[in-house]
C-alpha cells in the first residue's frame, strides 16, 4: 500500500525492514499520527483509508520531512532506542515502626 501512496519501499517481499519503517514514519508524519514506523492498528486503518481514495503519485508533490524545531537535535532513523534505567521497587518492611499491623 506504501508504494502505491508514492511511499517508496522498494520491492515488496513481506518483510518490514528499514526501508518500509522509513517510509511508513513518512506516512505517518503525512497523515499526522505518531510517527513511530510501526504497524499499528491506527497506522493501519489510515492507509486502507488513504488507499480508498488514494491519488497516483505522479499527482502530488513529493514529501519533504518537515524542519525540526530551533534548539532541537534530530534523531537519525538508525539510531538505537536509549534503554531506560530499571526501576526497583522499595523493599517491603514486615517488622518495624510502619509496619502494617
Amino acid at each position: 500500500m506504501l508504494n502505491a501512496l508514492g511511499f517508496d519501499v522498494g520491492a515488496v517481499d513481506g518483510v518490514i525492514g528499514r526501508g518500509t519503517r522509513t517510509q511508513l514514519q513518512a506516512f505517518q508524519r503525512s497523515r499526522g499520527i505518531i510517527a513511530d514506523g510501526y504497524a499499528s492498528q491506527g497506522a493501519l486503518q489510515a492507509l486502507r483509508d488513504a488507499a480508498a481514495g488514494a491519488t497516483p503519485p505522479a499527482a502530488r508533490a513529493p514529501l519533504v520531512a518537515p524542519e525540526p524545531p530551533p534548539g532541537t537535535v534530530p534523531i537519525p532513523a538508525d539510531a538505537a532506542p536509549v534503554p531506560r534505567p530499571r526501576q526497583t521497587p522499595e523493599p517491603v518492611r514486615m517488622f518495624g515502626p510502619g509496619a502494617p499491623g
